[in-house]
């Protein structure tokens, strides 16, 4: 697990750079900041709690989905959205949201859900990557992501059966955000080929 942490870091870095001509400004800054410090300890905080029988671990994952929030909001605020940040806050999102649901399933014996997850946001990765363009996101993929939350709270919380009937409507909504996603970029590669 370690060393999947350091290569998606190394990855992280590698295309960060690609992304963004002043990474090292836009890193300083507040939302990319709080973005980070998601990433880095928002799943393994979440994890211990709740493996050692922390009965409010979904307090914890509560206070970094509020990081979410929070981390857009300063953005908006201070009028400091940058390409770093909109690449880094889908990313740091999973971070949170899969290696929790790949616990949760270890714990269930059943990896379906975070299996059929993981592969939507690698080829969303893959596309972002490929894309080189900043696409904001779609309602629908907010949508996806607080079902994700949601369900993850209620399994960590105790209501463990209404968590995966939630989590099981994040996949629909995943990929159908997704499929809007690859639309938005469709039309976009097509404007561009007519300019």
């Amino acid at each position: 697990m370690l060393a999947g942490f350091v290569f998606s870091c190394y990855i992280f870095v590698r295309f960060s750079l690609r992304f963004t001509e002043n990474f090292w400004g836009d890193v300083r800054k507040l939302p990319n900041i709080i973005t980070l410090a998601r990433m880095i300890f928002g799943a393994p905080a979440t994890i211990i709690l709740y493996k050692n029988g922390f009965e409010y671990a979904w307090l914890v994952f509560f206070f970094f989905v509020m990081l979410d929030w929070l981390d857009g909001f300063i953005a908006r605020r201070q009028k400091s959205v940058t390409s770093l940040g909109m690449f880094l806050d889908p990313l740091a999102d999973q971070f949170l949201v899969l290696p929790i649901l790949w616990y949760i399933g270890w714990g269930f014996n059943n990896y379906t859900l975070p299996v059929v997850l993981t592969i939507r946001e690698v080829l969303m990765l893959l596309v972002r990557l490929l894309v080189k363009k900043d696409i904001p996101a779609n309602i629908v993929g907010k949508l996806k992501v607080v079902a994700e939350y949601a369900g993850i709270a209620f399994i960590l919380g105790g209501p463990w059966l209404g968590g995966l009937m939630i989590l099981f409507l994040a996949v629909i909504v995943a990929y159908v955000s997704f499929f809007i996603y690859i639309w938005k970029v469709a039309e976009t590669v097509y404007e561009n080929n007519r300019a």
